[in-house]
């Protein structure tokens, strides 16, 4: 199968539902392809530090290792009161334009 340019964008927080687990599991399931994570909406309290990583840590620990690319929407970030400093370390603060090139660059979109 040739190399698809997948998006996961995860929007649900790390509380009340189990979405943003299921989507960091499946990008651990399609590491053979050019694979992009966003965190927006509510989705970027599981990009900080101080989020609950019991089913996520070992996937967000390994995930850039294989090539995987985490981005956090800055906007999200700035409504929530969420700073820089508060995202791991394997995640990037991204603004507005290099969101819509994530999105315009992706052969399939996954929201979780």
């Amino acid at each position: 199968m040739p190399e698809k340019n997948l998006l996961i964008i995860i929007r649900s927080p790390p509380y009340t539902t189990l979405d943003y687990y299921e989507g960091t599991r499946v990008a651990a399931g399609l590491i053979e392809h050019k694979l992009k994570i966003l965190y927006t909406g509510d989705g970027v309290y599981a990009a900080t530090k101080t989020s609950d990583k019991k089913l996520t840590g070992q996937f967000l620990s390994d995930l850039p290792d294989l090539g995987v690319e985490l981005y956090a929407d800055m906007s999200a970030m700035q409504g929530r009161g969420i700073t820089d400093t508060e995202l791991l370390s394997c995640i990037m603060p991204v603004d507005a334009t290099k969101i819509a090139k994530l999105a315009s660059d992706a052969e399939a979109s996954l929201v979780f």
